[in-house]
């Protein structure tokens, strides 16, 4: 889990942009502090476990921490996971991850 000053807070709306690939859509947008903030969504219909769900997150948080510290980037991040990840390799989730984030 990200530091409580780098957690999404929900209350302010979702941010516009999208980029959808066949295992997440990851919404970003203009970050409204001084630091970009992060959220990742791994709802009951990925999987019904928590604990299946809870190590999506941490595997997509993990990623998330190594690049985003790379990029330096001011943005606020949104990941919707689907339920096309499980059963993948986390090879495959962080190349798909560092594209979409390459991207923005």
């Amino acid at each position: 889990m990200f530091e409580k000053e780098k957690r999404y807070s929900f209350k302010k709306g979702l941010p516009r942009k999208a980029i959808s690939t066949p295992y997440f859509t990851l919404r970003y947008g203009a970050a409204s502090g001084d630091t970009g903030t992060n959220a990742v969504v791994v709802s009951k219909k990925v999987s019904k476990k928590a604990v299946t769900r809870n190590q999506i997150k941490r595997k997509i948080l993990n990623i998330l921490r190594q690049h985003l510290a790379e990029k330096n980037d001011t943005i606020d991040l949104v990941i919707y996971v689907r339920p096309q990840i499980i059963g993948i390799e986390d090879a495959q989730i962080e190349n798909v991850l560092k594209e979409s984030i390459s991207k923005i």
